[in-house]
């Protein structure tokens, strides 16, 4: 997946563009469909480099993560709730398991559901 011009002005309209021009290494002529290189975006410093950070490792994963800088890692993977393994952790407080054997029925589900 890539994070295109379009995906940024999109998710940030007040992105300023002489900070696309540095994120585009210098070019003027980009379209909303040029792609964003993901480690202009790790070292991105301006106005929305956290923001743009964090929306870069939704997007990306943990791949993107461990190119932003040292200090920055824990942070970003905080906000995006990435584990170790690179995915998002899901939360289940009910207690359901994720596989449902096949003999089981919603009656079943129900009752496990209020029993915790």
């Amino acid at each position: 997946m890539t994070i295109t011009v379009g995906d940024i002005y999109t998710k940030f309209p007040s992105f300023r563009q002489e900070d696309m021009i540095k994120l585009m290494n210098g070019r003027t002529d980009f379209t909303g469909k040029d792609s964003v290189s993901l480690t202009n975006i790790a070292s991105y410093t301006g106005t929305y480099a956290k923001e743009l950070s964090i929306f870069t490792a939704q997007r990306e994963g943990n791949s993107f993560v461990n190119m932003c800088p040292e200090g920055q890692r824990a942070e970003i993977s905080q906000e995006i709730n990435v584990n170790k393994s690179g995915r998002g952790e899901t939360s289940n407080n009910r207690g359901i398991h994720q596989q449902i054997p096949i003999d089981t029925s919603v009656f079943d589900l129900a009752k496990q559901r209020e029993e915790v």
